[in-house]
Protein backbone atom coordinates (compact mmCIF):
# COMPACT_ATOMS: atom_id res chain seq x y z
CA UNK A 1 0.00 0.00 0.00
CA UNK A 2 1.34 3.42 -0.93
CA UNK A 3 0.51 6.52 1.11
CA UNK A 4 0.69 9.96 -0.50
CA UNK A 5 0.62 13.23 1.43
CA UNK A 6 -1.55 16.11 0.30
CA UNK A 7 -1.30 19.38 2.23
CA UNK A 8 -4.70 20.84 1.35
CA UNK A 9 -7.66 18.51 0.77
CA UNK A 10 -9.65 21.42 -0.68
CA UNK A 11 -7.13 21.72 -3.55
CA UNK A 12 -9.03 19.50 -6.00
CA UNK A 13 -6.30 19.57 -8.66
CA UNK A 14 -3.51 18.52 -6.25
CA UNK A 15 -5.62 15.78 -4.67
CA UNK A 16 -6.81 14.46 -8.07
CA UNK A 17 -3.19 14.12 -9.22
CA UNK A 18 -2.48 11.38 -6.65
CA UNK A 19 -5.10 8.78 -7.65
CA UNK A 20 -4.66 9.65 -11.31
CA UNK A 21 -0.88 9.09 -11.20
CA UNK A 22 -1.27 5.81 -9.30
CA UNK A 23 -4.34 4.44 -11.16
CA UNK A 24 -6.36 4.32 -7.93
CA UNK A 25 -9.90 2.96 -8.31
CA UNK A 26 -11.20 3.49 -4.75
CA UNK A 27 -10.83 6.50 -2.45
CA UNK A 28 -11.70 6.07 1.23
CA UNK A 29 -12.36 9.31 3.08
CA UNK A 30 -11.04 9.19 6.65
CA UNK A 31 -10.80 12.89 7.45
CA UNK A 32 -10.67 13.95 11.09
CA UNK A 33 -13.49 15.94 12.66
CA UNK A 34 -13.12 19.72 12.73
CA UNK A 35 -16.55 21.26 12.26
CA UNK A 36 -19.63 20.58 10.16
CA UNK A 37 -18.67 23.25 7.63
CA UNK A 38 -14.98 22.29 7.40
CA UNK A 39 -15.72 18.58 7.11
CA UNK A 40 -18.36 19.14 4.43
CA UNK A 41 -15.99 21.35 2.41
CA UNK A 42 -13.08 18.89 2.62
CA UNK A 43 -15.24 15.82 1.99
CA UNK A 44 -16.90 17.48 -1.03
CA UNK A 45 -13.52 18.57 -2.43
CA UNK A 46 -12.13 15.06 -1.92
CA UNK A 47 -15.13 13.59 -3.78
CA UNK A 48 -14.66 16.14 -6.58
CA UNK A 49 -10.97 15.21 -6.83
CA UNK A 50 -11.81 11.50 -6.91
CA UNK A 51 -14.30 12.08 -9.72
CA UNK A 52 -11.77 14.23 -11.64
CA UNK A 53 -9.16 11.47 -11.30
CA UNK A 54 -11.50 8.82 -12.72
CA UNK A 55 -11.92 6.93 -9.44
CA UNK A 56 -14.67 4.29 -9.61
CA UNK A 57 -15.75 4.12 -5.94
CA UNK A 58 -15.80 6.71 -3.15
CA UNK A 59 -16.21 5.67 0.49
CA UNK A 60 -17.26 8.74 2.49
CA UNK A 61 -16.54 9.15 6.19
CA UNK A 62 -20.06 10.51 6.54
CA UNK A 63 -22.96 11.25 4.22
CA UNK A 64 -22.57 12.67 0.72
CA UNK A 65 -25.27 13.77 -1.68
CA UNK A 66 -25.06 13.67 -5.47
CA UNK A 67 -21.30 13.51 -6.01
CA UNK A 68 -21.48 11.71 -9.35
CA UNK A 69 -19.60 8.62 -8.16
CA UNK A 70 -20.56 5.21 -6.87
CA UNK A 71 -20.32 5.18 -3.08
CA UNK A 72 -20.15 2.54 -0.37
CA UNK A 73 -20.95 2.88 3.31
CA UNK A 74 -19.49 0.69 6.03
CA UNK A 75 -21.30 0.76 9.36
CA UNK A 76 -18.96 -0.16 12.19
CA UNK A 77 -21.23 0.42 15.17
CA UNK A 78 -19.89 1.62 18.51
CA UNK A 79 -16.28 1.05 19.53
CA UNK A 80 -16.11 -1.88 21.94
CA UNK A 81 -13.65 -0.04 24.22
CA UNK A 82 -16.27 2.67 24.85
CA UNK A 83 -18.85 0.26 26.29
CA UNK A 84 -17.59 0.22 29.92
CA UNK A 85 -17.70 4.01 30.16
CA UNK A 86 -21.10 4.25 28.53
CA UNK A 87 -22.64 1.46 30.58
CA UNK A 88 -22.17 3.23 33.89
CA UNK A 89 -19.95 0.93 35.97
CA UNK A 90 -16.41 0.78 34.55
CA UNK A 91 -14.81 0.41 38.01
CA UNK A 92 -16.72 -2.79 38.84
CA UNK A 93 -15.86 -4.60 35.62
CA UNK A 94 -19.56 -5.28 35.08
CA UNK A 95 -21.93 -3.88 32.46
CA UNK A 96 -25.51 -2.82 33.13
CA UNK A 97 -27.83 -4.57 30.69
CA UNK A 98 -31.10 -2.75 30.08
CA UNK A 99 -34.14 -4.79 29.05
CA UNK A 100 -33.89 -8.49 28.24
CA UNK A 101 -30.28 -8.48 27.04
CA UNK A 102 -31.31 -9.82 23.64
CA UNK A 103 -31.13 -6.55 21.68
CA UNK A 104 -28.84 -6.84 18.67
CA UNK A 105 -25.85 -4.51 18.48
CA UNK A 106 -22.83 -3.91 16.28
CA UNK A 107 -19.43 -3.33 17.89
CA UNK A 108 -15.97 -2.82 16.47
CA UNK A 109 -12.56 -2.88 18.16
CA UNK A 110 -10.60 0.32 17.53
CA UNK A 111 -7.62 -1.87 16.61
CA UNK A 112 -9.60 -3.18 13.62
CA UNK A 113 -10.23 0.24 12.08
CA UNK A 114 -8.01 0.84 9.08
CA UNK A 115 -6.97 -2.77 8.64
CA UNK A 116 -6.29 -3.95 5.12
CA UNK A 117 -7.96 -6.99 3.66
CA UNK A 118 -7.49 -8.32 0.16
CA UNK A 119 -9.55 -10.81 -1.78
CA UNK A 120 -6.48 -11.75 -3.75
CA UNK A 121 -3.13 -13.09 -2.63
CA UNK A 122 -0.62 -10.25 -3.27
CA UNK A 123 2.09 -12.87 -3.90
CA UNK A 124 0.02 -14.89 -6.39
CA UNK A 125 2.03 -13.66 -9.39
CA UNK A 126 5.45 -14.34 -7.85
CA UNK A 127 7.46 -17.37 -8.93
CA UNK A 128 5.35 -18.04 -12.00
CA UNK A 129 7.02 -19.30 -15.13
Amino acid sequence: MKVAKVDDYKNVEAVAAVPKANRIEVVICALTWQSVEANYAERTALADAARAAGVKLFVPSEYVIGIGLSTARFFIGIFFSWIPGLSGCPSTGKINVVGTGWTQASWTATEDIGGTYSGEDPNADFNKV
